[in-house]
């Protein structure tokens, strides 16, 4: 069995995506962060 974890960071803006707007009611920003945890197993 092999198992990891995959990290890496996107921005909303290279994919034609604005970051939100909330008016001042919460801190946005155009960096996402995507994190995989995978497991792999013999067939």
């Amino acid at each position: 069995m092999v198992t990891g974890v995959a990290t890496t960071t996107v921005y909303m803006t290279n994919f034609g995506v604005q970051p939100p707007n909330l008016s001042n009611s919460a801190i946005t920003q155009n960096k996402v962060l995507i994190t995989i945890a995978f497991t792999g197993k013999e067939a």
